[in-house]
């Protein structure tokens, strides 16, 4: 993986694949590189490190062609080198890969033995010699792709170009995504709708094993049987195509600040008149016995927080999985489990499988995605769209903030058709919830306060973040934001767990960014505080509680009108990723695209 794009056109293509290519950058890379064909000959450029490299190495060229692929990598198999990079090319044939080949030990060997030289350490490069190997046999180009295709383990997308067959791409894929799309300039495909959708009004996206043929007038599809078949097109947002970082220094920042809007169209999207919409329709929620939420990362701490909404407001026991570890202790199949998956990008790997392992042995299955049009959007029952806009920033902020304003307005939604919770009472929590946008707007007035905090934490070898309850849940994202973005070591632990073990890291030198809201739990978190101070831990409170000496013997006060446990997670977490934010700026790091991290995880 990471990223993927080719275009076949009647007029020179290599500005618009660039273009496109660093439309891709967001996602976090390592090495980037393109192919081409220049009469009749494939020619491929590969640079390590930034886009901005390979545009010198293409400017030097002065490349003209009329169909090309291109990629942005970020190493699974092989260190970051030019030799890593893709494409991987020979005088036939050149292929772009995302995923992971499982087998590609066995592979590797096979080919090998008969005589075929690596001269990569990727698993990707297996595909070009089992192409060729096709070829040479006398296959057609779609014949060997399918034969590649066929010896394959794992997740793939792929591209390929064909020196002998210069006027069309080949795409093919299993458990990766590839959308592609068609105008008058030509035929479009790649691994993320937003690095074409300037391009485009509508586009399709490929099933697994699927294989699309792309010419300069026509796309042709063809179904694992081989059958010619069309898949669904979908309009393409405008606003997608033309996200700019506009007068913000880096699109995390923009994108912490664009929360009060964000959160705004995600409530107008379920709440109007202050009575829901129809847009998340009836769950048939008494006859749910048990729910499961299944995600990764961020997405997962939003779990965390919606498991205690769920078992204080709809009385269901609820399970928060990390999709990745689900296979080793499955999901029991129950008619009447609700399953929730939760994707930013809606493209997550490891959710995906747990999705297609168990969506036909539930009640229901709901997907929390910001990109309805996604493989998880498309695939569960019921698709509740987050309505965060783009999110190009590799750490997650503003997609978190409206997964948990989804979260809420669902579980609200949920009690009052159990009739588990009041009129009244659900009215009451709308109004808090309508408040949301000017509360996040009024946290983020006071930026200096979270960038003298940074200036502190910047020099911290390691950093605890504690929380009681549903503030765990702050904590454990909160944890998440400063390590992926600073690099600092800091972890979350609930706050009543210091005492059975963790204590014995606290001494002068460490920093614990405590989370107390005045709710049921707060006279035991600040028990817990007072544990810190007294091994000489410095404490960064966050709280509205207001008890005599507490805050004097904090580094830090930060004072958060908290309002209810559904505004509350929310609300704090506000200042959590303003002070990530500006630690990683102080630390000289690129906020928006860390390093080793990718936006969108699309192996397993």
């Amino acid at each position: 993986m990471c990223g993927i794009i080719g275009i076949n056109s009647f007029t020179n293509v290599i500005d618009k694949t660039m273009s496109g290519l660093k439309n891709l950058e967001y996602r976090g890379y390592d090495s980037a590189g393109i192919s081409y064909i220049d009469n009749s000959d494939i020619i491929t450029l590969r640079t390590l490190g930034k886009i901005d490299q390979l545009y010198q190495k293409i400017r030097r060229e002065d490349p003209k062609s009329l169909i090309s692929i291109a990629h942005t990598r970020w190493a699974t198999h092989g260190e970051p080198s030019e030799r890593n990079a893709h494409p991987h090319s020979s005088g036939r044939v050149s292929i772009v890969h995302n995923g992971i080949i499982e087998n590609n030990d066995e592979l590797r060997n096979e080919l090998t033995s008969q005589g075929v030289s690596f001269s990569s350490e990727t698993d990707s490069e297996i595909v070009l010699h089992l192409i060729e190997k096709s070829l040479e046999a006398g296959k057609t180009p779609i014949q060997a792709v399918r034969d590649a295709a066929a010896r394959i383990y794992g997740s793939y997308a792929l591209l390929i170009l064909f020196a002998e067959h210069p006027d069309i791409l080949i795409a093919t894929k299993k458990s990766s995504p590839l959308v592609l799309g068609l105008n008058k300039q030509g035929g479009f495909v790649s691994s993320d709708l937003f690095s074409i959708s300037s391009f485009l009004t509508e586009v399709s996206y490929l099933e697994d094993n699927d294989l699309a043929v792309i010419h300069k007038d026509k796309i042709e599809i063809l179904d694992k049987d081989n059958k010619q078949v069309t898949r669904q097109l979908h309009q393409v947002c405008q606003k997608t195509a033309s996200y700019e970082k506009g007068f913000f220094d880096h699109f995390m920042q923009k994108e912490i600040f664009e929360q009060p809007m964000t959160s705004k169209n995600t409530l107008d999207h379920y709440i109007s008149n202050k009575e829901f919409t129809e847009a998340i329709p009836n769950l048939q929620i008494h006859k749910v016995e048990k729910i499961y939420i299944i995600a990764c990362g961020t997405s997962y701490f939003a779990g965390l927080a919606a498991k205690h909404w769920f078992q204080n407001f709809l009385n269901i026991s609820t399970d928060v999985e990390i999709a990745s570890e689900f296979q080793y202790n499955p999901l029991i199949q129950n008619s009447k489990n609700l399953v929730i998956f939760i994707s930013q990008s809606g493209e997550t790997a490891d959710t995906i499988r747990v999705l297609r392992d168990f969506k036909n042995h539930t009640l229901k299955s709901i997907g929390i995605v910001n990109v309805p049009e996604s493989t998880i959007g498309r695939e569960v029952d019921i698709c509740l769209p987050i309505k965060a806009g783009q999110e190009i920033g590799v750490a997650s902020t503003k997609a978190f903030t409206s997964q948990l304003v989804t979260l809420a307005c669902l579980t609200l939604k949920a009690a009052l058709e159990k009739n588990t919770l009041s009129k009244e009472r659900t009215s009451s929590y709308i109004d808090q919830l309508l408040l949301l946008p000017g509360r996040i707007s009024e946290l983020l007035n006071h930026d200096d306060d979270y960038k003298n905090i940074s200036s502190s934490l910047v020099n911290a070898k390691s950093v605890l973040y504690i929380g009681r309850g549903i503030s765990y849940a702050n904590a454990c994202e909160g944890a998440l934001k400063l390590k992926e973005i600073s690099y600092i070591h800091s972890e979350a632990i609930p706050a009543g767990e210091l005492k059975h073990g963790s204590i014995a890291l606290v001494d002068e030198q460490i920093f614990v960014v405590a989370l107390a809201p005045n709710d049921t739990t707060i006279h035991k978190t600040i028990s817990n505080i007072y544990s810190v101070i007294a091994r000489k831990g410095k404490v960064v409170l966050l709280s509205d509680f207001k008890e005599s000496g507490l805050s004097e013997k904090c580094a830090f006060h930060l004072s958060i009108n908290h309002s209810d446990i559904f505004s509350s997670p929310i609300l704090y977490n506000i200042p959590l990723q303003l002070i990530s934010y500006h630690t990683a700026l102080l630390a000289g790091n690129n906020v928006d695209q860390p390093r080793n991290l990718a936006k969108s995880v699309t192996v397993e």
